[in-house]
């Protein structure tokens, strides 16, 4: 006999967005911190913030947050399955990106929480600054633009 899967409860974005507001919350060292650049989390026993390019430790973390609240999300891996890992969440206005890490790449020190044209405009800003691993890394594999990253990183 086949058990039937219950319906997948689809959220608001904006219930989204307070379970990880309150994902902030938990994770706060003392005082009120709301950037996921001051969170510190564990990955393979260290203490690493969400930019320091551990983004399978914080999305692994984050996934597990946002299930265990009925909220469900798959984990993506960027194109070539090696550079980034990230969230997508359907809500009630759509597809959701969620990137606890997007500012290891940008000067971004914030969950991303949006939508692919949002995060596309966001990563493409000139205001927001390529950081020097990443400028690194793309200079070892080839990659002249942002908007090839970006198609690296996102466009699955």
């Amino acid at each position: 006999m086949i058990k039937e899967r219950s319906p997948v409860e689809i959220h608001s974005l904006q219930k989204l967005k307070e379970t990880i507001k309150e994902y902030l919350d938990t994770h706060k060292l003392g005082a009120a911190i709301r950037t996921s650049a001051e969170i510190l989390s564990t990955h393979n026993g260290q203490k690493i913030n969400c930019l320091s390019g551990q983004c399978v430790g914080h999305t692994n973390e984050l996934n597990r947050y946002l299930e265990a609240r009925g909220i469900p999300n798959t984990i993506v891996k960027s194109k070539n399955n090696q550079v980034h890992t990230f969230l997508k969440c359907q809500t009630t206005e759509g597809e959701i990106i969620i990137d606890p890490s997007l500012g290891q790449f940008i000067n971004y020190p914030n969950i991303f929480v949006g939508t692919l044209a949002e995060l596309r405009a966001v990563f493409l800003s000139p205001e927001r600054e390529f950081l020097g691993g990443t400028k690194l890394w793309a200079v070892e594999h080839d990659i002249t633009s942002r908007e090839e990253w970006f198609d690296i990183l996102y466009e699955n």
